[in-house]
């Protein structure tokens, strides 16, 4: 009897580990002073930046991930859409004596306050630190329209850094901020 209950337990417990998802394997990317882990399985090619380090990592799904070190980066900054309150609509078409259409306007009785509050960027923007440095996480409000990353405006060595993808599905995104969490000082 002793002898068929150290089998179940030794067969659960193959069980069980067969059935854990094994870690994948990483690879440590450098980028200027950083380093992040990806996965192994995952490509990446170096490419010509104009003043720059430029690294593009691509993801398993065939997403891209652009890693950019040096003095002019972009900072993950969003044009703000063009918005007009209504109560000024309404003058300016009474001065053009006509409703005047105007491509990518938005007319908005509260306009200050969304112009304030950002509501009508694609993204949302916030400070965070990992591993001990400042920066700003940039993430989409819908999945699949926007910027998924992290902008780093002034490292020791004086220069920034940037890593981002545009237009990741949610799966991609998850395994971006996983990267993004993973960097560090070499």
């Amino acid at each position: 009897m002793k002898s068929n209950t150290s089998n179940t337990i030794l067969i659960a417990f193959i069980s069980f580990m067969s059935c854990k998802s094994a870690k994948p394997d990483l690879n440590t990317v450098t980028v200027g002073p950083l380093s992040i882990s990806a996965n192994k399985e995952w490509r990446y090619a170096n490419e010509n930046g104009i003043d720059s380090e430029v690294k593009l990592l691509v993801l398993n799904n065939k997403d891209t991930l652009t890693l950019e070190y040096g003095k002019h980066v972009n900072a993950l900054n969003e044009d703000l859409p063009s918005i007009m309150s209504l109560q000024d609509k309404r003058q300016f078409d009474s001065l053009a004596g006509r409703d005047v259409e105007i491509d990518n306007l938005i007319i908005s009785d509260m306009a200050e306050d969304e112009m304030k509050y950002g509501l009508f960027l694609n993204n949302y923007y916030m400070y965070d630190t990992i591993n001990g440095i400042q920066v700003k996480v940039v993430q989409p409000k819908k999945v699949k329209k926007g910027i998924t990353g992290i902008y780093i405006a002034k490292l020791k060595d004086g220069n920034s850094f940037v890593a981002y993808g545009i237009n990741l599905d949610s799966i991609a995104q998850k395994e971006a901020m996983k990267i993004f969490e993973s960097i560090t000082y070499n």
